[in-house]
């Protein structure tokens, strides 16, 4: 699905994204998952195929989130050697695959900062222009309704109140049966 889609629910990947040191390092490819994921912990898994061929459950070939032993150096479960990067068996107690890197897509927080800074600039104040017309328009797209002037004026939070206030005084005014 390509190096921006997250590994597990396949969703694109927005500007941020956890990127796994461990298939960086060991098998120089990139294991990209979403904040989601990650915060949800979906990256220790038994393991996640990156080798083509192979499903073996060695760090030095898969993705292996999940390994909590803590054996180095002649490991008796014999499945693999230390690893270079931390020194764990690749077999069974690898760590690196459970280290990830916050990455960004298209900026970073920086020119984030900048590009907020500069909005901010140009707007001057919180109150955008013709901010009640375009909310209107995307309510009715929403609602599938018509825009006219009235859902305009119903659009700003302060003429929605006075408006909703009119609109209960009106109908306490008239009872039903009596025409006015």
């Amino acid at each position: 699905a390509g190096d921006f889609f997250c590994k597990f629910c396949m969703e694109e990947l927005s500007n941020i994204y956890m990127h796994c040191d461990g298939c960086e390092k060991l098998l120089n490819k990139d294991f990209n998952i979403c904040s989601n994921c990650h915060k949800e912990g979906k990256y220790k898994v038994s393991f996640y195929q990156m080798h083509p061929f192979s499903t073996k459950r060695f760090s030095v070939l898969n993705h292996t989130g999940n390994m909590i032993q803590e054996r180095a150096a002649r490991c008796p479960c014999k499945n693999g050697k230390p690893c270079s990067n931390c020194n764990f068996c690749t077999g069974c107690s690898c760590k690196c695959h459970q280290h990830f890197t916050l990455h960004y897509r298209f900026m970073g927080i920086g020119d984030e900062l900048q590009l907020l800074s500069e909005a901010e600039r140009i707007v001057g104040t919180d109150k955008i222009s013709h901010s009640d017309e375009t909310s209107a328009r995307l309510l009715s797209l929403l609602s599938g309704t018509c825009v006219n002037t009235t859902m305009i004026e119903q659009a700003s939070p302060h003429r929605r109140e006075t408006s909703m206030n009119v609109e209960v005084e009106d109908s306490q005014e008239t009872k039903p049966g009596k025409q006015s």
